[in-house]
């Protein structure tokens, strides 16, 4: 049985995530893929948090990682589960087609 934050954990490290810590410039996106936008939203990052049942969730605790500052890793998480997903996180009132809002 899974419990706690197990099921984020997928058996895939983030070794390969470019490491940080970086300015404003490199967490947006550029066509080099040399940042945490590229690798997270756009690379291979992106199966480990997209799919989990709490995307959002799995992304920011990726983010913070490579961040250090929680709220500015929630805030990073949160644009870009909405540039991914079209959404925004929490929104739609429990009806959201990934899980629980």
């Amino acid at each position: 049985m899974i419990t706690g934050m197990d099921y984020y954990r997928t058996g895939e490290t983030d070794d390969a995530a470019p490491i940080g810590p970086f300015s404003a410039d490199e967490l947006h996106f550029r066509d080099d893929g040399g940042n945490l936008k590229q690798y997270w939203v756009h690379g291979a990052g992106l199966k480990k948090w997209a799919t989990k049942p709490h995307p959002w969730t799995a992304l920011y605790h990726h983010i913070l990682k490579h961040v250090g500052n929680p709220e500015k890793a929630k805030r990073i998480a949160s644009q870009w589960f909405h540039d991914h997903f079209g959404y925004w996180p929490g929104s739609r009132k429990g009806k959201n087609p990934v899980g629980k809002g």
